[in-house]
């Protein structure tokens, strides 16, 4: 858990840095998200939150990463509470689909 604690601190710390117009931290939050998935260090029980997951896509089409977030979507989707999985699913497929303009 405090592992999990520090990944979201830092992930927020960037996307704060990011908002203040250094666009080049939405690289080091992937990083981040990326790390933190690969070690399961952003799961809680198992478990991972549909906020996170949606964070997830949108940090990834700020860097042009619409390929990567299209696999993401699919893998991770049965990590999510069962009662989310369909709709943030479909919606973050709709985002996607959006951001490349289809």
């Amino acid at each position: 858990e405090e592992i999990h604690n520090l990944y979201i601190l830092a992930i927020n710390y960037c996307v704060r840095r990011a908002n203040d117009g250094f666009r080049h931290y939405f690289v080091d939050i992937m990083d981040f998200y990326r790390k933190g998935l690969d070690r399961e260090y952003l799961l809680q029980n198992g478990v991972l939150s549909r906020f996170t997951y949606h964070n997830i896509v949108s940090a990834a089409l700020k860097i042009d990463q619409s390929d990567w977030a299209e696999s993401f979507i699919g893998e991770w989707m049965p990590r999510l509470e069962k009662r989310y999985r369909e709709r943030m699913f479909s919606f973050n497929r709709a985002k996607i689909a959006y951001h490349r303009k289809d």
